[in-house]
């Protein structure tokens, strides 16, 4: 189940691999598949959530396919 504190959905998804590494050896695959434009960009964006973040952090990379369910709201309000 993916979900997220910012945004009120949850959705279920199959999780097709997971990678722990630092943050440098994040690929470009991995974060243009996250939306970020170079790895500068990257360590910026994670910068607002953890502002020590850097380089050297270790990071865990999710991939995953098959996504479905509803957002957050939606489910609730049909019970």
């Amino acid at each position: 189940m993916l979900c997220c504190p910012l945004h009120p959905f949850i959705v279920a998804a199959k999780i097709t691999d997971v990678r722990h590494c630092l943050a440098k050896e994040v690929t470009e695959q991995e974060y243009k598949d996250d939306g970020f434009d170079s790895q500068e960009e990257m360590i910026k964006g994670m910068k607002a959530y953890y502002h020590h973040f850097g380089l050297e952090n270790k990071v865990t990379v999710l991939r995953w396919n098959n996504v479905h369910g509803a957002m957050a709201d939606d489910y609730w309000m049909s019970f």
